[in-house]
């Protein structure tokens, strides 16, 4: 993994004291690739806890090996109990990695759309962002020149004044989702989601999870 000249707009994000998230799709690497930007700012990831124990322990291992913190959401939990935990972390100054590609069932998101097809996407990143002033750094990173090149965008900023933060939060993640559907056509064999079954259904238009 290397780092380029866009690793600026993270620094200057975790500069301002309030904790920073930094959110991506769930490409190749995922999880290696947190423990690497570990490396320069202190870092935790927010999970769901995989059903899966073998999927787990990878991924604890991988976090431990990088000195990563795992906070899982909470199960049987209501909206404001699975935020909690990300806003802890939040207020202590650390940066959180969320993956925030996982669709959802309509009434549990907003629509975006990705490839063509609609799916529904969480939208806790950008109410959590604007309650607590944490910016949001999209992050993505490629296969070019014998390495992953880590590669951050500009953060995602929405106005904490005037109007629902509900809209603006969906505002937010359309566009990141309008990002993350530019990436995935330019470099369809990053994205792991291919393999995920709620995303088959999605591509093959039957667009309500149920």
């Amino acid at each position: 993994f290397c780092f380029d000249d866009s690793f600026g707009h993270l620094e200057q994000a975790y500069a301002k004291g309030k904790g920073v998230m930094v959110v991506a799709g769930h490409l190749c690497g995922y999880p290696s690739v947190v423990t690497v930007i570990s490396t320069r700012v202190p870092c935790a990831v927010y999970s769901r806890r995989n059903k899966d124990s073998r999927k787990v322990a990878i991924m604890e291992a991988i976090a431990k090996a990088g000195k990563v913190e795992v906070i899982y959401r909470p199960e049987n939990s209501n909206r404001a109990e699975k935020l909690q935990p990300v806003i802890d972390v939040l207020r202590q100054g650390k940066m959180l990695f969320i993956t925030p590609d996982t669709p959802r069932k309509p009434h549990e998101g907003v629509a975006v759309n990705i490839l063509g097809k609609t799916a529904y996407f969480p939208t806790g990143v950008f109410v959590i962002s604007m309650r607590t002033g944490s910016p949001v750094v999209p992050v993505w990173w490629r296969w070019e020149q014998d390495c992953y090149r880590i590669c951050f965008s500009e953060p995602i900023e929405l106005s904490r004044g005037g109007g629902k933060i509900r809209d603006k939060a969906k505002a937010g993640m359309k566009q990141w989702s309008c990002q993350l559907d530019s990436f995935i056509r330019e470099y369809p064999e990053m994205w792991w989601n291919w393999l995920d079954k709620r995303w088959t259904r999605i591509i093959r238009n039957h667009d309500n999870l149920k």
